[in-house]
């Protein structure tokens, strides 16, 4: 109850320091809820994502899913409570035991090696 207590209180301090409003408890219950709602959702939607580009790939390596590693680059997927944890959730529920042949790892200089492959695509 302690950590419900001390992470709402923190929820509290962002919505007084954005809006200028102290809200009630109940409001600020329903608020948390609603953001780890929003999380948990992208998550699954990006995993889908995911799972789609594997899928594929699999129907080139006749239906059979290859060990791979899918790289992530951003401070959502860090830093954002529930995010790793539901992808990896998502990933389970759509691979089934080939869940395991797939790791998402961060990269941070993910952006930066895509301007590098745009830049080279456009050269060609």
């Amino acid at each position: 109850i302690s950590d419900v207590s001390e992470s709402l209180e923190k929820v509290s301090e962002v919505i007084e320091n954005k809006v200028g409003h102290k809200l009630e408890f109940d409001d600020l219950k329903k608020i948390q809820e609603i953001a780890s709602a929003i999380v948990i959702r992208s998550a699954r939607l990006v995993t889908a994502s995911y799972v789609g580009i594997i899928w594929q790939r699999a129907g080139e390596n006749e239906g059979k899913i290859i060990p791979q590693h899918i790289a992530v680059d951003g401070s959502v997927y860090e830093k954002m409570p529930l995010v790793q944890e539901n992808i990896n959730k998502a990933l389970a529920e759509l691979l089934g035991a080939d869940a395991d042949k797939v790791d998402t790892i961060l990269d941070n200089g993910g952006s930066g090696l895509g301007a590098a492959i745009a830049a080279a695509m456009a050269v060609q």
